[in-house]
């Protein structure tokens, strides 16, 4: 079965991985077309082939596709290609206009397996965010001081929808700025976001909204301590009222440290296995061609 992803940016390397994940580990060919992997922050990400560079090959992968997967955005179909088997699939909270001319498309639409888009999305199915645990692994450091990242993807005020607490979160950890060491990064590249993650011990990720997001699941593949405000047992559940004394007791405590870092990967390995995972997708599919 041949499935073409289609997506106008790099969603945070979502279709990326998920194509690396399901050409690994079952029999799909999957290819994934983008207009643009780079945001204008600065960010890039790892890309398949871009629609604008090489917009003939892009239309020859496209017609010979059994499946296309639109990720979140109207993508530019010729008329015959918008008569193609279809799938499409939600990341942005909030919704954006444009849900509702995709669901129009087919009847076959998911977001993504996540606490904070099963709720905005209430009623879809949902499709897990794909991620190699077996290529992204832990690293060992040497180092006396402990070390946190916080890379939240937007700056936004706490009150908005989807806000990381960018404020509220650097000013807690500015409080123990004697105790650990402390990386803050937003605007990185995809590859130099990873290896800031990967060398470190405790990664915060969302502690505002009742959530998970790729940043979870990255630490818990680098076998990170994994501060976010969902209650699964690869995370330590941390919000906004409970983070400076979850912090206070990691430093404390550095056989806690040990244990929970041994906890978040095994999490992924058992919970979030990508060769697991991938059959979510196989299904999907698969509905989809033999039901229309």
């Amino acid at each position: 079965m041949k499935v073409v992803m289609l997506s106008r940016t790099a969603l945070a390397s979502a279709p990326y991985e998920t194509m690396k994940c399901l050409n690994k580990y079952t029999d799909l060919e999957v290819r994934w077309i983008a207009l643009k992997t780079s945001y204008n922050d600065g960010r890039v990400f790892p890309s398949d082939i871009i629609y604008n560079r090489n917009k003939k090959e892009c239309m020859d992968i496209i017609n010979s596709a059994d499946i296309l997967h639109i990720h979140n955005e109207p993508f530019p179909l010729l008329p015959d290609q918008l008569k193609k088997k279809m799938l499409v699939q939600f990341h942005s909270v909030p919704k954006r206009p444009s849900c509702q001319e995709l669901m129009k498309k087919t009847r076959h639409y998911y977001t993504i397996k996540q606490p904070l888009q099963e709720f905005h999305y209430s009623g879809m199915n949902s499709l897990p965010n794909l991620i190699d645990c077996y290529e992204y692994k832990p690293i060992k450091r040497n180092i006396d001081k402990l070390k946190v990242v916080f890379a939240p993807t937007n700056k936004w005020k706490v009150t908005m929808a989807g806000s990381k607490g960018y404020e509220e979160v650097q000013k807690i950890i500015f409080d123990f700025k004697n105790d650990i060491h402390f990386d803050i990064f937003s605007d990185l590249a995809y590859t130099e976001n990873l290896l800031r993650k990967q060398d470190s011990d405790i990664i915060i990720d969302d502690i505002i909204n009742q959530t998970f997001h790729r940043t979870s699941l990255e630490g818990c593949c680098f076998g990170l301590v994994v501060l976010t405000n969902c209650n699964k047992s690869g995370f330590l559940c941390t919000n906004l009222a409970t983070l400076k004394n979850n912090l206070y007791h990691l430093i404390k405590n550095r056989k806690m440290v040990d244990d929970l870092k041994i906890k978040s990967r095994q999490w992924i390995e058992n919970e979030w296995n990508p060769k697991e995972m991938c059959k979510y997708y196989v299904d999907a599919y698969n509905k989809v061609l033999n039901n229309g």
